[in-house]
């Protein structure tokens, strides 16, 4: 076997570990949303709501390449 193989293997058992757990609700109010840490050290909130919508991409991004 292949270390692509054997990484293939891996990389497909944590996905069914990951998407057997419950997922928490991550509903936020928006007075939430503006009181974060950042905000409080100065980030605006428009800046902080585009790294979290970039995050989100990135990391459906990843999703959708590692399962190929």
């Amino acid at each position: 076997m292949t270390d692509e193989t054997n990484i293939r293997k891996v990389i497909n058992r944590t996905i069914k570990v990951v998407q057997s757990c419950t997922m928490p609700s991550w509903y936020y109010e928006k007075k939430d949303l503006k009181n974060t840490p950042s905000i409080r050290d100065g980030l605006d909130y428009e800046t902080e709501r585009r790294y979290r919508k970039e995050g989100a991409r990135f990391i459906m991004d990843c999703d959708k390449k590692i399962s190929m």
